[in-house]
């Protein structure tokens, strides 16, 4: 039996946002708390702004930085205050499927080895199909998805992801999912379980391009430097595609209703 815990994070001051998050998980099979949402750069985290001015294309804002430090420490959370073997997180602007079976999610991701699974993404991304599983497909984006909206990741995930995201230089949606850096690999179950309610994002943009040339440079060379690593990354994970699809074949009947 794999043990997992659920965690939403949240503002503690949102009353409206958490009410609307325990209607919607008020009949989950499972127990959940929320999470106290950050607001701005926790201490602990490093900014780096000139960082994000070429990897974002702006610098980041209190909302952004709140956000990577919500997850930053939710995860840390997860880490070193539970004995749990996997952590599911979501945001207070999530709808999930009742009927989705975290337990059975979890149980699959510990017999595939996948440390980090998404049940929602913003973008469609090119993906590779992987295999089925409970009515719903296995997929690995080729590509950041983007969103922190439902995860699940497990602790040697978590370990991958705190070891390099202490300097914080993009929001943290890209940051958890710069995979050919992290080594977590962004696999998802499609249809997702996850749904984004239009609750209104905490998060607003505007900003100044900097459009001066030696910034447009440093971003140009970013650019192409973080497509060749994904690239060369993409290319080394078919063969976990291979594994992957071999141990689905072998086990398929233990992966449908």
């Amino acid at each position: 039996m794999v043990d997992f815990d659920v965690r939403i994070i949240s503002m503690k001051k949102s009353e409206a946002r958490r009410a609307i998050a325990s209607e919607n998980f008020r009949e989950v099979p499972y127990s959940w708390k929320f999470f106290d949402a950050i607001s701005g750069l926790s201490e602990g985290l490093i900014y780096e702004p000139w960082s994000a001015k070429i990897k974002k294309g702006r610098e980041l804002n209190d909302a952004d930085l709140g956000c990577y430090s919500s997850h930053y420490f939710c995860i840390l959370d997860f880490l070193e205050n539970t004995k749990c073997d996997y952590r599911l997180i979501l945001e207070d602007d999530v709808l999930l499927d009742i009927r989705f079976s975290i337990n059975r999610a979890t149980e699959f991701m510990r017999e595939l080895n996948i440390s980090y699974l998404r049940l929602y993404s913003r973008l469609l991304r090119p993906v590779r199909m992987i295999g089925s599983f409970d009515h719903r497909v296995l997929v690995r984006f080729e590509d950041r998805p983007f969103g922190t909206q439902a995860y699940i990741i497990s602790r040697e995930g978590a370990r991958k992801f705190l070891r390099l995201s202490k300097n914080v230089s993009q929001p943290v949606d890209q940051e958890i999912d710069e995979y050919w850096r992290n080594g977590l690999t962004p696999y998802a179950l499609f249809p997702f379980p996850a749904l984004e309610l239009q609750l209104g994002s905490t998060i607003s943009v505007r900003f100044r391009p900097d459009r001066t040339i030696s910034h447009q440079l440093k971003r140009s060379v970013q650019i192409f430097s973080e497509w060749l690593m994904k690239l060369c990354a993409n290319v080394r994970l078919r063969r976990t595609d291979a594994r992957l699809r071999s141990l689905l074949s072998r086990n398929r009947a233990s992966y449908k209703c």
